[in-house]
C-alpha cells in the first residue's frame, strides 16, 4: 500500500509539473499573439492616415494647394488640414507610448515625416505632444523642432 501511495504521489507531482509546463507554453503563445496584434494595429494606424489622403480627394487637393502655396486656404480648410495632422501625430504618439520599442513602425514614420507639410505642422503641434515622443521623433525622423 505504501508503494502504491508513493507511485500515486509521484504521478500527481508529475501531472502538476506537466500542467505548469503546458500553462507556460500557453502564456508564451498568448504573448506572441498579443505582440502580433499590436504590430498589426500599429500598421493599421499608419495605413488609416495614408488612406485618408487617397480616399478623400478634396483633402488631397487642400494639402497640395497648401504645400504649393498657390492659393490661400479658408479658415475651415486650414482647420481640416490641421486636424488631419493632429490626428496623425496623436496616433503616432499613442503607438510610441503603448508599443514596445521594437514594434514602433519607425520606417513608416520616417517616410511620412519627410514632407514639408509634416514638418510645418509638427512645428505647430509639437508642444501639444508628449515630450518623450517629441524627442524620439526629432532624433529619428526628418521632423525637427524648427
Amino acid at each position: 500500500m505504501d508503494k502504491l501511495n508513493q507511485w500515486l504521489t509521484l504521478g500527481a507531482n508529475l501531472g502538476v509539473i506537466l500542467g505548469i509546463i503546458f500553462l507556460a507554453l500557453e502564456v508564451q503563445q498568448n504573448n506572441e499573439l498579443i505582440a502580433s496584434q499590436n504590430r498589426f494595429n500599429a500598421q493599421q494606424l499608419v495605413n488609416e492616415y495614408t488612406s485618408v489622403i487617397v480616399t478623400t480627394p478634396d483633402l488631397s487637393e487642400l494639402m497640395f494647394a497648401l504645400d504649393s502655396g498657390d492659393q490661400p486656404l479658408t479658415g475651415a480648410e486650414t482647420m481640416r488640414v490641421s486636424q488631419y495632422f493632429r490626428g496623425l501625430f496623436k496616433s503616432m504618439e499613442w503607438s510610441f507610448l503603448e508599443l514596445p520599442q521594437e514594434e514602433i513602425p519607425l520606417v513608416a514614420w520616417q517616410s511620412q515625416s519627410s514632407g514639408r507639410l509634416h514638418r510645418m505642422y509638427w512645428a505647430r503641434l509639437r508642444e501639444t505632444l508628449n515630450p518623450d515622443f517629441v524627442a524620439y521623433m526629432e532624433a529619428n525622423t526628418a521632423i525637427d523642432g524648427e
